[in-house]
């Protein structure tokens, strides 16, 4: 697949970036025509099963604008990763982190 491709199948879930979005991802890429799609809920594209704050922060990632994104310090800040920082936290086998 091509990039373009790949920004396709992005498109399919996200919708069709703004011109500022584009120009965000790439000040010099003017030319080439998006189809229009909306953006596709994140409810449709995660299980119900699927943790609330784990959506939000995917959603939080997934930005077509570079400055739009999180940080990876306030990425792993999310209260997804709570759990993590808890020192009552153990892995599977009952050891602690």
């Amino acid at each position: 697949e091509s990039g373009v491709d790949q920004l396709v199948e992005i498109i399919k879930v996200l919708g069709t970036p703004t011109r500022e979005e584009i120009h965000a991802m790439n000040p010099n890429y003017t030319e080439f025509k998006f189809p229009q799609i909306k953006a596709h809920p994140w409810s449709k594209v995660f299980s119900k099963r699927c943790a609330p704050d784990a959506v939000e922060l995917v959603s939080q990632l997934l930005q077509y604008s570079p400055g739009a994104r999180p940080s990876a310090a306030q990425a792993m800040a999310h209260p997804y990763f709570d759990e993590l920082r808890s020192p009552a936290t153990t892995l599977p086998n009952g050891k602690p982190l």
